[in-house]
């Protein structure tokens, strides 16, 4: 887990990680003040393997739940799209999480980057 702030803004990029109490704590830790953006990694695995999956991943929806719990501004997801697995497609999960987020009530604090894209970001003095 890495914190990128330089007192005007503030970015929190987990790495692989999976939803826990340890780690809200561990970024709350990291990251006292409201995060201007979170770089959350988002996977897909099928039904059956979800449970170890969960164990050490994010899933579309795990990484919804942490952006709520972590309050940031402004959730960008990762680790899609990458490469195609035994048991699931590369952009298997980047579907899943489009269509949580047309119901989600944060959707619009969302961007969902595509390769080769970027995100320019304005923060005001703090």
């Amino acid at each position: 887990m890495y914190l990128f702030d330089d007192s005007r803004s503030s970015i929190l990029f987990t790495g692989d990680t999976a939803l826990s109490p340890e780690i809200l704590s561990l970024a709350r830790l990291v990251a006292p003040r409201r995060l201007d953006l979170a770089l959350l990694p988002i996977g897909y695995a099928p039904p059956w393997k979800e449970y170890f999956f969960r164990r050490g991943h994010l899933t579309a929806a795990d990484a919804l739940s942490l952006f709520e719990q972590l309050d940031a501004r402004i959730l960008v997801p990762f680790h899609w799209g990458t490469f195609r697995h035994i048991t699931s497609g590369a952009h298997d999960a980047i579907r899943v999480f489009r269509r949580l987020l047309q119901s989600h009530a944060r959707a619009s604090d969302v961007r969902v980057l595509e390769p080769g894209e970027t995100l320019t970001m304005i923060t005001s003095e703090k």
